[in-house]
Protein backbone atom coordinates (compact mmCIF):
# COMPACT_ATOMS: atom_id res chain seq x y z
CA UNK A 1 0.00 0.00 0.00
CA UNK A 2 2.64 2.86 0.60
CA UNK A 3 4.30 2.26 -2.85
CA UNK A 4 0.99 2.42 -4.22
CA UNK A 5 0.42 5.76 -2.18
CA UNK A 6 3.54 7.09 -3.12
CA UNK A 7 3.15 6.64 -7.11
CA UNK A 8 0.10 7.84 -7.11
CA UNK A 9 0.89 11.10 -5.44
CA UNK A 10 3.67 11.08 -7.42
CA UNK A 11 6.47 11.50 -3.77
CA UNK A 12 10.67 10.49 -4.13
CA UNK A 13 12.50 9.05 -1.50
CA UNK A 14 11.90 5.85 0.50
CA UNK A 15 8.69 4.18 1.53
CA UNK A 16 8.39 0.99 3.27
CA UNK A 17 5.49 -1.03 4.48
CA UNK A 18 5.67 -1.98 8.40
CA UNK A 19 4.14 -5.47 9.23
CA UNK A 20 4.12 -6.12 13.41
CA UNK A 21 0.76 -7.93 13.54
CA UNK A 22 -1.29 -6.32 16.36
CA UNK A 23 1.05 -2.75 16.43
CA UNK A 24 1.53 -2.23 13.04
CA UNK A 25 -0.30 1.15 13.04
CA UNK A 26 1.44 2.42 16.08
CA UNK A 27 5.15 1.00 14.61
CA UNK A 28 4.76 3.05 11.43
CA UNK A 29 3.69 6.22 13.54
CA UNK A 30 6.72 5.53 15.84
CA UNK A 31 9.07 5.02 12.54
CA UNK A 32 7.96 8.04 11.26
CA UNK A 33 7.87 10.49 14.56
CA UNK A 34 12.26 8.74 14.83
CA UNK A 35 12.94 9.70 11.57
CA UNK A 36 11.77 13.34 12.16
CA UNK A 37 13.40 13.54 15.56
CA UNK A 38 16.24 12.36 13.95
CA UNK A 39 16.51 14.54 11.13
CA UNK A 40 16.45 12.34 8.46
CA UNK A 41 13.44 13.59 7.15
CA UNK A 42 11.39 17.20 7.17
CA UNK A 43 7.83 15.34 6.61
CA UNK A 44 6.53 12.14 7.29
CA UNK A 45 3.46 10.40 6.64
CA UNK A 46 2.09 7.08 8.32
CA UNK A 47 -1.31 4.97 8.57
CA UNK A 48 -3.06 1.86 9.32
CA UNK A 49 -6.20 -0.24 7.71
CA UNK A 50 -7.86 -3.29 8.65
CA UNK A 51 -9.08 -5.82 5.92
CA UNK A 52 -10.82 -8.89 6.68
CA UNK A 53 -11.11 -10.75 3.69
CA UNK A 54 -12.74 -13.79 3.17
CA UNK A 55 -15.04 -12.64 6.21
CA UNK A 56 -15.47 -15.56 8.63
CA UNK A 57 -19.24 -15.33 10.59
CA UNK A 58 -19.02 -17.27 13.85
CA UNK A 59 -16.95 -17.65 17.01
CA UNK A 60 -15.16 -20.63 18.46
CA UNK A 61 -13.78 -20.42 21.82
CA UNK A 62 -11.60 -23.18 23.28
CA UNK A 63 -10.33 -24.08 26.35
CA UNK A 64 -6.71 -23.52 26.59
CA UNK A 65 -6.21 -21.50 23.63
CA UNK A 66 -4.88 -17.86 22.53
CA UNK A 67 -9.28 -16.39 22.13
CA UNK A 68 -11.62 -14.56 24.75
CA UNK A 69 -14.60 -16.75 26.34
CA UNK A 70 -16.99 -13.79 25.61
CA UNK A 71 -15.24 -13.02 22.34
CA UNK A 72 -14.29 -9.75 24.04
CA UNK A 73 -10.66 -7.87 24.24
CA UNK A 74 -10.06 -6.62 27.37
CA UNK A 75 -6.39 -5.45 27.25
CA UNK A 76 -5.01 -4.70 31.03
CA UNK A 77 -8.26 -6.00 32.74
CA UNK A 78 -8.18 -8.60 35.01
CA UNK A 79 -11.14 -9.79 33.05
CA UNK A 80 -9.33 -9.98 30.03
CA UNK A 81 -9.40 -13.77 29.19
CA UNK A 82 -7.51 -13.50 25.74
CA UNK A 83 -7.84 -12.43 22.19
CA UNK A 84 -10.02 -11.56 19.36
CA UNK A 85 -9.52 -11.99 15.51
CA UNK A 86 -8.15 -9.40 13.81
CA UNK A 87 -6.48 -8.15 11.00
CA UNK A 88 -4.26 -4.48 10.42
CA UNK A 89 -1.88 -3.22 8.40
CA UNK A 90 0.73 -0.02 8.45
CA UNK A 91 2.24 2.34 5.91
CA UNK A 92 5.02 4.84 6.57
CA UNK A 93 6.00 7.71 4.08
CA UNK A 94 8.76 10.15 4.75
CA UNK A 95 10.20 13.20 3.04
CA UNK A 96 13.97 13.70 2.70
Amino acid sequence: MASFVAYYLDFTGPCLNVQTACSSSLAAICKACDDLLLGHCDLAVAGGMSITFPLKNGYLYKPGMIYSKDGHCKAFSNEASGIVSGNGGGAYRDWE
